[in-house]
């Protein structure tokens, strides 16, 4: 019984980590202007592979997956050096 505590409280510290680490994604997402917030909310938050992205932004695959790029460069620009991008 005392393990299945342990376990359920590492679980709830790991569930509550996760979740900090979204909010600072999703923050730092806010700050990027359209249409490259978008992709990263559908990509990374929605977890929209990249023809979903395209669809749901209207627009041909290729030109989303060059945005997609340009979007990438411009989250890593918006935070700090050190940060690094979640998957």
């Amino acid at each position: 019984m005392v393990r299945i505590l342990d376990d359920t409280n590492e679980v709830e510290k790991y569930i509550t980590d996760l979740k900090e680490k979204q909010i600072k994604i999703e923050n730092k997402i806010d700050k990027i202007e359209q249409p490259f917030r978008n992709i990263l909310y559908f990509r990374y938050i929605k977890g929209y592979n990249l023809t979903e992205v395209s669809n749901e932004i209207d627009e041909e695959y290729d030109y989303t997956r060059k945005l997609h790029g340009i979007a990438l460069a411009k989250y890593i620009k918006a935070g700090d050096e050190n940060e690094k991008f979640c998957r």
